[in-house]
């Protein structure tokens, strides 16, 4: 007999500077409770709504964040920000698109982005819910930097990954 196999595919991902018709194509293909888990609200939002009350965490430019957009067949697929600070420190967030969760579009926006020269030497803080075993394996396995969670609070762990400067 032959038995029936589920293969999944990582898709090709083009990792691309962020816009704002990417970011809004994106956050209306999101599911409310997507949109729920990524900002930690306690309803389910209306993807518009979002747009508007978080466009300072979605969108790059004018004190927003630094943002990348991930293109799979052309589409926005997923979206990496990083909110700059001092001292070499940034927050990192993805969202990614409910279709195409699971197929590897934040590792591989998370490896394009961040092992990009400018960021060698910076720590990346993530916060997740600790009920979100996708975002804490993402953080645990990817391959940038240690991760290690440097605070817990009821409801979400800090997270920070330093990548490694370079060698004199």
């Amino acid at each position: 007999t032959v038995m029936d196999r589920r293969v999944v595919e990582s898709p090709s991902v083009s990792v691309v500077p962020a816009t704002a018709a990417a970011v809004t194509a994106l956050v209306r293909s999101c599911s409310p409770r997507t949109l729920r888990r990524r900002f930690f609200l306690p309803v389910d939002p209306d993807p518009d709504r979002i747009l508007v009350s978080h466009a300072r965490y979605l969108l790059p430019g004018r004190g927003g964040p630094a943002a990348w957009v991930g293109l799979v067949g052309g589409q926005p697929a997923g979206l990496l920000t990083l909110a700059l600070g001092a001292g070499h420190v940034a927050e990192v967030a993805l969202l990614v698109a409910d279709r195409f969760q699971g197929l590897g579009v934040a590792r591989q926006m998370v490896s394009d982005v961040l092992r990009d020269p400018r960021w060698r030497g910076w720590t990346f803080h993530a916060v997740v819910q600790p009920q979100n075993a996708t975002a804490m394996r993402l953080l645990r396995r990817q391959d940038i930097g240690a991760a290690a969670v440097v605070d817990r609070s009821p409801g979400e762990w800090r997270y920070a990954v330093t990548v490694p400067a370079p060698a004199l």
